[in-house]
């Protein structure tokens, strides 16, 4: 085996690679899927066994992975008996794509698996949380020289000290992240859908519990996504710059709470979409990127319901909207407005779809418009 190779192994299990080493790393496995068992996963997988995990949890990790790695190594027997038929790719396509995940499930799985579980069941931590109210934004720096961006009606929950081998914060709603990178100890943000690993990054995640989908937006750098609920499989999705990830939750599972109105209101068909879906980014002519336009305190809206456009301005001005027509409220908008005012705002959208509506205390009241 290359001495190179072996030397990624090593820093995969150690302190991580980068998106060039992995892309590296797994390419050799493509062509090699009959080597990497023995390149010494098992060994080098107890090194990276944090020391605060009990010796039952440990024990059972590494049975974990010794049962993996037998289970490959008798299908990798099979389809060595099957070459000498020549059909070794139609019969091993799925092993070798098997081994690879297998490989990067135990490389990238297990550091990252385990080095989490130890940190969030430790009982020492002292916990901090900063709350953004509806219509307030907000910055933070946190010990590390890290800093966070608080869009508002977010949560951001975080320890008062890092541990030495993980950093890791909990979030709901969204904030746009800037970390200072650490190989050494990385940094996870933890969110109802997915946990995001920063590799030197800017990035954007939105994941409001009164919205069916999750977000994560990346601006620069690296960052590794792993889905909670992505049928059972513990495999990393790596985003690239100026690219993007969304999670949608089944509507039969949780659906998300649109804006109240004063009568319910019917929920039209929605047209069948993918759970997980990874799109480029598009820029606007000014090279304003739309899903980050709020830090800059801009709000970009393209092709939203009523219904989904009030959710947000709910949380930009503070205030409850109440849609009374059902027609309006499925009404759909693409606009822009630049910190301008709850009445300047209402008056923008009067010129795309016109209505009637009344401000008071308490609330926003969205009335259709008869002439």
């Amino acid at each position: 085996m290359d001495e190179s190779i072996w030397e990624l192994i090593v820093k995969m299990f150690s302190e991580g690679l980068d998106a060039e080493e992995q892309d590296r790393l797994q390419q050799w496995f493509l062509e090699h899927p009959e080597s990497w068992i023995k390149s010494g996963i098992l060994q080098k997988a107890r090194l990276v066994l944090i020391h605060d995990l009990d010796e039952e949890r440990r024990q059972a990790m590494i049975a974990k992975v010794k049962q993996r790695i037998q289970e490959e190594a008798t299908a990798e027997n099979a389809v060595l008996q099957d070459t000498r038929t020549g059909s070794f790719w139609q019969k091993g396509k799925t092993l070798v794509w098997g081994m690879l995940g297998a490989v990067l499930i135990i490389g990238v799985g297990i550091t990252w698996w385990v080095h989490t579980q130890g940190n969030r069941h430790s009982a020492e931590k002292v916990w901090k949380t900063i709350s953004t109210a509806p219509g307030v934004k907000s910055m933070i720096s946190l010990p590390d020289g890290s800093t966070i961006w608080l869009n508002a009606a977010t949560t951001l929950k975080y320890p008062e000290t890092f541990s030495n081998s993980m950093r890791e914060v909990f979030l709901t709603g969204e904030a746009y992240f800037k970390i200072v990178h650490r190989t050494h100890q990385p940094f996870v943000i933890h969110t109802r859908e997915m946990d995001i690993r920063d590799l030197g990054t800017e990035f954007n995640v939105r994941a409001y519990p009164d919205e069916d989908f999750t977000e994560t937006v990346l601006i620069s750098g690296a960052v590794a996504i792993k889905l909670h609920e992505q049928q059972g499989k513990d495999q990393l999705i790596y985003l690239k710059p100026d690219q993007k990830i969304i999670f949608r939750r089944r509507h039969a599972e949780t659906p998300a709470e649109p804006a109240s109105p004063q009568k319910p209101l019917k929920t039209l068909p929605a047209p069948e979409q993918e759970q997980v879906k990874l799109v480029p980014l598009q820029p606007l002519a000014d090279h304003l990127i739309p899903e980050i336009a709020w830090k800059d305190n801009q709000l970009v809206f393209e092709d939203e319901s009523f219904v989904e456009l009030a959710q947000r301005l709910q949380r930009w001005y503070g205030i409850p909207f109440h849609i009374e027509s059902e027609a309006l409220a499925h009404q759909r908008f693409t606009g822009r407005a630049d910190n301008v005012s709850l009445t300047q705002l209402l008056q923008i959208l009067q010129k795309i779809k016109p209505f009637r509506y009344q401000i008071t205390d308490t609330a926003v009241f969205i009335q259709s418009f008869t002439p």
